[in-house]
């Protein structure tokens, strides 16, 4: 690469490139570079697109596509769009078997509802506590058991297990969430999972509700458009 700054120069720089065919073997290249020299080389002036990508540019119509979701209004495929749901207790709310789930569900919520009707502030390692937990209590709010708040769902990429969808046992189980399966997770409908802007783009689809680790960061899209 040959970069070259002229001192008066004003306005915008030119970009003059070349490059060798990579299945060119390496003898090929080294006797090319001792062949020739600087004003020999059969540069091409390039424009750098929008972007500033200046090489290997693609001729896409991708800037003219209908995008999934906009914050800010304007036409979009769908219309909703939220995180996954975030315990902040798996080992609590989560389980393979639906008896196991209900004996684990039943103790948190005695040994919570005792607290609150002791007034018993000291969070005893007992359950496990969060700022939103917390808050709850500090509101004198009880939980009540139901049964019917056991459904499935993917904790994993295509490993599926029962679920405890209580709203204040949840740390981030939003009217979104139940906005896309129901109050009581019983409304069929597909998400589609993406990862977050920063990580490598993967894509899964799902009919049950999942959690924020399925695919590390996560937007889900609900498939009703």
């Amino acid at each position: 690469m040959f970069l070259v700054k002229k001192e008066k120069k004003e306005g915008t720089c030119q970009i003059q490139y070349f490059t060798l065919h990579d299945e060119q073997k390496k003898e090929d290249k080294l006797d090319w570079f001792r062949s020739i020299n600087l004003q020999g080389i059969p540069f091409t002036h390039i424009q750098p697109d929008k972007r500033h990508n200046w090489i290997n540019i693609a001729d896409s119509d991708f800037e003219d596509l209908l995008p999934l979701h906009q914050v800010h209004g304007g036409q979009h495929v769908f219309h909703e769009i939220s995180n996954a749901i975030s315990t902040n207790r798996d080992e609590w709310v989560y389980d393979k078997n639906s008896a196991n789930l209900t004996k684990k569900i039943n103790f948190f919520i005695r040994e919570y509802n005792g607290l609150i009707t002791r007034r018993d502030d000291s969070f005893p390692n007992t359950i496990k506590w969060s700022s939103t937990l917390k808050s709850h209590f500090a509101g004198g709010k009880k939980i009540k058991f139901r049964a019917k708040k056991i459904v499935e769902s993917s904790y994993r990429p295509f490993f599926k297990i029962k679920f405890y969808s209580e709203k204040m046992i949840n740390d981030r189980l939003t009217e979104k969430h139940l906005n896309f399966f129901g109050k009581n997770f019983n409304i069929d409908n597909w998400l589609i999972a993406v990862t977050g802007t920063d990580k490598s783009f993967c894509c899964l689809s799902t009919r049950t509700a999942a959690i924020c680790t399925i695919l590390v960061i996560l937007s889900a899209y609900p498939s009703s458009i």
